[in-house]
């Protein structure tokens, strides 16, 4: 294959280098087999605008579309190269508090370390020589019970509760229209794929195309039409699940005796209820909440 593309056959831009990058992505890539690859991405959350990478075994794919580049038996031969080398990386779940721990000396978010007693630190003390400040870090368990210790007073207390509970809904019925936004935009998708399928039928059948290209674009067709159908369902489940989540109490809440219980901290109670956590050295903390902005 780089004996082709250097050699002329293939346009290229010959600036690029043969990097171990460029050279690892080329091999896993299933387009030099002569296949159209699609659907690699989800929208993530729902009606945002984050995607996340998906399994390659849920990648839709669409076989002998143009010439191959490498044979099937050199491709196997390279994945299972590939993972003999690939080493196995450890996951770790997001935090409840990712993303809302600064330090209050300096304001730098605080980065959230799993090495040892799972901890937040401020990597600005490490990195920026200088201006170092004295090392600032508190272990996920101590900032945990003292944002829940805080909660739960705030509770007792019944400060902006109300208001609590109606900016919540609020937020919640702003995902649900933007669930269901885009839930109309797939369905509008689908209804000018099947104007575009007929439109190509048309062009077969008065014999402005050949039929090789017919079928080619009837199988693209029918692909388009299996992934959208899929991610209108997973959308319509989406929507569902946000209604029925609008008047739910969030994960880690109970109610006992009529008064509101926090159990344990979770990532949607603090996403409903924390802006920020300001720590100090020492271990001192300031919470800011989001009923009280």
């Amino acid at each position: 294959m780089k004996r082709k593309i250097g050699n002329g056959y293939i346009r290229h831009n010959a600036t690029l280098l043969w990097t171990t990058v460029c050279v690892r992505r080329m091999l896993c890539n299933q387009t030099y087999l002569g296949h159209v690859v699609y659907h690699k991405y989800e929208q993530e959350p729902v009606g945002g605008n984050d995607k996340k990478i998906l399994d390659p075994d849920e990648w839709k794919i669409v076989k002998n579309m143009h010439e191959p580049l490498v044979s099937q038996k050199d491709f196997d031969k390279a994945q299972k190269r590939l993972q003999s080398n690939k080493k196995v990386k450890r996951v770790y779940p997001k935090h409840c508090l990712s993303g809302m721990v600064e330090c209050g000396t300096c304001g730098h978010n605080m980065r959230h370390a799993n090495s040892g007693r799972p901890k937040y630190e401020c990597a600005f003390t490490y990195f920026n020589i200088n201006h170092k400040h004295d090392r600032n870090s508190i272990i996920d368990v101590d900032i945990e019970a003292a944002v829940l210790s805080a909660l739960q007073k705030e509770f007792d207390l019944k400060a902006g509760l109300e208001s609590i509970y109606e900016e919540r809904k609020e937020r919640q019925q702003g995902k649900i229209h933007d669930a269901q936004k885009r839930l109309k935009e797939m369905e509008r998708s689908l209804d000018q794929l099947y104007e575009d399928q007929q439109e190509s039928f048309e062009s077969y059948k008065a014999g402005m195309m050949e039929k090789d290209t017919f079928i080619q674009q009837k199988q693209i067709y029918e692909q388009l039409e299996e992934r959208l159908n899929e991610k209108i369902r997973m959308q319509k489940e989406a929507v569902e699940k946000l209604e029925d989540e609008a008047d739910a109490m969030p994960n880690g809440l109970s109610v006992s005796m009529g008064e509101i219980q926090a159990d344990h901290l979770t990532r949607e109670l603090t996403e409903a209820f924390v802006d920020k956590v300001l720590v100090w050295p020492g271990q001192k903390i300031e919470i800011r909440w989001k009923f009280r902005k």
